[in-house]
């Protein structure tokens, strides 16, 4: 598997033989979520060279790793729909491929995580620290457990404002998890 800021390439093994894949979908998740419906195809003796164009042609779901550019042209990641541990740091994997000049992560945390919180923010702030990418937050956590690369924010507002002003066309901005549908305008 090879993720790159263009997509995932993958070798498809078989009992008897392999095949090549690719797919625009960001992530090497993206490869075992496929391998379900791959078999399923093979099972019913779908050609190879069908399944490749079908992978090929999947499109990005809104707000799961999905790329856009903005107004400005920025690059933006936008997974928005959810946060949750694994996802977040997928994500900073994902946005360390690109070769934007500068890029931000902006999330406002992970609510869910209960009693979990602190250990899995230091498992995300330890991937985020094999990165060039600074974290703008509304969560007083992050930065409590990590002085660099971590930007905290007052509220969302603020945080907007940030990117407003320092967002350039050459940068890439992750959104992680959930924001208010004016701070999502980002995207356009």
């Amino acid at each position: 598997i090879s993720a790159t800021h263009k997509g995932v390439d993958a070798t498809i093994k078989t009992p008897t033989d392999e095949f090549a894949i690719h797919s625009d979908l960001l992530g090497e998740h993206v490869v075992a979520n496929l391998l379900p419906a791959i078999a399923c195809a093979m099972d019913l003796q779908v050609p190879k060279s069908r399944i490749r164009i079908s992978v090929r042609e999947l499109e990005h779901i809104p707000n799961k790793l999905s790329l856009h550019k903005n107004r400005i042209g920025a690059t933006i990641i936008s997974d928005g729909s959810n946060s949750n541990l694994e996802g977040f740091r997928e994500a900073i994997k994902v946005a360390a491929t690109f070769p934007n000049a500068d890029k931000y992560i902006a999330s406002k945390g992970i609510i869910e995580l209960g009693g979990e919180k602190e250990e899995s923010y230091k498992k995300i702030i330890t991937e985020l620290l094999k990165t060039d990418i600074v974290l703008l937050t509304t969560d007083p956590l992050f930065a409590q457990l990590s002085k660099e690369q971590v930007i905290l924010f007052d509220n969302e507002l603020y945080l907007k404002d940030h990117l407003n002003q320092y967002l350039h066309a050459d940068n890439l901005l992750l959104i992680e998890g959930r924001f208010s549908p004016e701070f999502m305008k980002l995207l356009h």
